[in-house]
C-alpha cells in the first residue's frame, strides 16, 4: 500500500503553493493567501492553474496582494490574531457515527441531543495559529477559505500580545485535550456496554413478536392452514417429484386456487413450507362475499382498504404436525425467547455495573494524574 502510494504521489502534478513558496522563499501561508485571493483552491496544481490564462492573471494579482500584506506586516505596527479551534474529545469512525445515527432514527433525538450538549461542553478550545493579519485564508466567504464555524479568531491589540497568549496557554490546552479525552473514553466504554445490550435485548423483543404473531395467525386459520398441510403432504404421500410439485403449485397459484396461494415456499428438505399469512387472509381472496351490499359500500370500501394495507407474513410450518401443533411450536418458541429475554435484562444489568465501576475507576486514576500535572 505504502508503496502504491508513492507511485501515485510520483505521478500526481506538483502543487502550486509548495512550488511558489519555494520559489520565492514566502511562507507556505502567504501563498495559500494569494491563491485564495484569486479564487483558486489551495490544492491547486500547477497544470491546472497554466493551462487556464485568467486563472494565472489572478494568481499574479493574488501574489501582489500577499507581498503587499507582507510589506504591511513589517512596516506598521499590527494587532495580533489567534486562531481558536474546539478539538473534540475522541475523534468517531464512520461506522459508529453510522451506527449512533441508525439510534437516531429509533429512539428519537432527545436522548441524542443531550450527547450532543454533553460533546460540545467537552470539547476543548485550541490555539492553533497566531497571526499579524488576518489573510484571505480567514475569510469563510471565499472559496478554498476555512469552512465558516470550524474556527474563530481573537484579536489582541498587538502581535507580542496574542504571542504571549498563546504560548502561555498552548500546554495548559493540551494537558486539558489530553485529560478530556482519557475522561471521554471511560465514558464512552459505558456507553458502548448499553448500546451492545440493548442491541441484544431488541433482537430478541423482535424475535419473540414475531413467535407471536406466527403462533396468532395460525391460531386465526387452523382450518385452512390444515388444508394446505394435508394438500402438500397428499401429493408428497402419491411420490410425486420435488420440483414437480413447485411446478404444480405455480400452476394452481397462476389459476387462482386459494391453497396454492398460500404457499409462499417449499423447504421439502427440512419437510416444511412457508405459508403467507395475514389476519384477513385479504391477499389470498379478496374482497368478502357479503361486500356486494349497495347500502354499505362505504364501509365496506374503507374495510377493504384497510385490509389490503394487511401486512403478510412468512409462516413456517412443519409438515409432519397439525396445524393446531404448528401454532403450539411457534409458542414455544415465543416462551423460549421470553425466558433468554430475562435472562439478558439480568446479565445486562451487572454487565452494565461492572462496566459503570471500571469507568469510576479509570475517572479517578484520570482525575489523580491531571492533579499530579497541576501540581508540577
Amino acid at each position: 500500500r505504502k508503496k502504491s502510494k508513492q507511485k501515485k504521489n510520483k505521478n500526481q502534478a506538483p502543487l502550486v503553493k509548495p512550488v511558489l513558496s519555494a520559489h520565492y522563499s514566502i511562507a507556505p501561508s502567504m501563498v495559500e493567501h494569494g491563491l485564495v485571493k484569486a479564487g483558486l483552491s489551495p490544492k491547486a496544481t500547477v497544470d491546472s492553474v497554466h493551462a487556464d490564462d485568467a486563472a494565472v492573471q489572478r494568481l499574479y494579482e493574488g501574489l501582489e496582494d500577499a507581498f503587499r500584506v507582507m510589506r504591511e506586516i513589517r512596516e506598521v505596527k499590527l494587532p495580533g490574531y489567534l486562531v481558536v479551534r474546539r478539538k473534540k474529545p475522541q475523534k468517531q469512525s464512520k461506522r459508529k457515527q453510522k451506527q449512533q445515527n441508525k439510534d437516531k432514527g429509533k429512539d428519537g433525538n432527545n436522548s441524542n441531543s443531550n450527547n450532543d450538549n454533553n460533546t460540545k461542553k467537552n470539547n476543548v478550545e485550541m490555539y492553533t495559529e497566531y497571526l499579524p493579519y488576518l489573510l484571505a485564508q480567514h475569510d469563510p466567504s471565499r472559496k478554498g477559505a476555512y469552512e465558516a464555524g470550524s474556527c474563530e479568531f481573537r484579536k489582541f491589540d498587538s502581535f507580542d500580545k496574542a504571542l504571549d497568549e498563546f504560548y502561555s496557554k498552548i500546554e495548559t490546552q493540551k494537558e486539558e485535550a489530553a485529560y478530556q479525552s482519557e475522561k471521554f473514553a471511560a465514558m464512552h466504554k459505558v456507553e458502548r456496554v448499553k448500546q451492545d445490550h440493548k442491541m441484544r435485548v431488541t433482537q430478541l423483543r423482535k424475535q419473540l413478536e414475531s413467535s407471536q404473531l406466527k403462533a396468532q395467525l395460525i391460531e386465526f386459520h387452523l382450518d385452512i392452514v390444515q388444508e394446505v398441510i394435508d394438500a402438500v403432504n397428499k401429493e408428497l404421500a402419491r411420490g410425486i417429484d420435488w420440483h414437480e410439485l413447485e411446478v404444480l403449485i405455480d400452476e394452481q397459484r397462476e389459476q387462482g386456487n386459494p391453497i396454492a396461494l398460500l404457499i409462499g415456499g417449499m423447504k421439502l428438505d427440512k419437510n416444511s413450507i412457508t405459508l403467507l399469512l395475514s389476519p384477513s387472509l385479504f391477499h389470498v381472496f379478496g374482497h368478502d362475499s357479503d361486500s356486494d351490499n349497495d347500502s354499505d359500500n362505504d364501509e365496506d370500501d374503507d374495510d377493504s382498504k384497510a385490509k389490503e394495507d394487511e401486512k403478510v407474513t412468512k409462516v413456517d410450518v412443519d409438515l409432519s404436525l397439525t396445524s393446531f401443533a404448528n401454532a403450539e411450536r411457534h409458542y414455544a418458541l415465543m416462551k423460549k425467547m421470553s425466558e433468554k429475554q430475562e435472562k439478558t435484562l439480568s446479565a445486562s444489568e451487572k454487565a452494565i455495573k461492572a462496566a459503570e465501576q471500571r469507568s469510576a475507576q479509570s475517572m479517578q486514576q484520570v482525575d489523580m494524574k491531571r492533579l499530579i500535572r497541576k501540581m508540577r
